[in-house]
């Protein structure tokens, strides 16, 4: 999502709380009065992505989630 759907979502984070966003996107997302904003960086790892497509090819592959968070909370 981009663009105006992203101003509209980042309107909901409560102020203290902090946005991360992918380093590079354009155009970079403005934050709410008393959030902050932090570019994050990703990197492949060739080995850990060999890894997890061997796994994927032997079958059946479960993710395990440990925990949810809502896109926005009620006061």
């Amino acid at each position: 999502m981009g663009g105006d759907t992203v101003q509209s979502m980042l309107s909901l984070v409560r102020q203290g709380r902090t946005i991360a966003f992918p380093n590079g996107v354009m155009p970079e997302p403005k934050a709410p009065d008393g959030v902050e904003l932090k570019e994050a960086n990703g990197f492949a790892n060739p080995t850990l992505l060999d890894q997890l497509n061997r796994l994927i090819d032997m079958g059946e592959f479960q993710v395990h989630i440990a925990q949810t968070f809502g896109l926005c909370c009620k006061n």
